[in-house]
């Protein structure tokens, strides 16, 4: 598994992550930006909220100290290739951020991304404490930020009923009709469940 370095803390970490297509083995290298440079014109990157979830990190991501390394395409093709095995580290994330990373890769070149989960080391409390104090600028420096509800699919009716609800919320005049009677309680609901997940 990948072993983090400790970074002081006028550092970031950004996650690179290697062309491929959408069924390929998910190859990354994590990069580190001294706070100065973070976002500039040598160090863009997208920053990414998403839902954690409550499930098993049983999903593969393979971490490559050399991020010109040729990436792996499949972790069973690569078993014969033990040189690459032991060069080449892994970390275990959730499904939700494994799917995002899969959409949020490009086939043709590297996208920087800030994903708190990879770019933080969770085991360490003492860089964890440093950067999440650092999370509104690192936010802020990102040339946009990704916000992961999880795949368009009908099943997942909370966040498709939360998304299309949201204009009518901000719009102040549909206030009064949106908290009068029942007709829009699923619609609460499903906002209400949406603000709950662990972001």
């Amino acid at each position: 598994m990948y072993s983090y370095k400790r970074i002081p803390e006028n550092q970031v970490r950004l996650l690179l992550i290697k062309p491929g297509s959408f069924d390929d083995q998910i190859n990354a290298s994590l990069l580190v930006v001294s706070d100065d440079d973070l976002g500039s014109e040598h160090f863009p990157y997208s920053a990414l909220s998403y839902n954690w979830g409550n499930s098993n990190d049983d999903n593969t991501i393979i971490i490559q100290d050399d991020p010109a390394s040729t990436p792996v395409k499949s972790i069973v093709k690569a078993v014969g290739a033990l040189q690459a095995i032991a060069r080449d580290k892994m970390i275990k994330v959730k499904p939700n951020l494994y799917e995002a990373l899969r959409h949020l890769r490009k086939e043709t070149h590297t996208v920087a991304l800030w994903v708190d989960a990879l770019c933080i080391n969770q085991f360490d409390n003492k860089e964890k404490e440093e950067q999440v104090l650092k999370m509104a600028q690192i936010y802020r420096k990102a040339y946009n930020v990704n916000v992961w509800l999880g795949s368009d699919s009908p099943g997942d009716l909370v966040p498709n009923r939360a998304m299309a609800f949201i204009p009518k919320v901000i719009d102040p005049d549909n206030l009064s009709e949106l908290l009068t009677g029942d007709k829009y309680a699923k619609d609460w609901a499903s906002l209400y469940e949406l603000l709950k997940w662990s972001w």
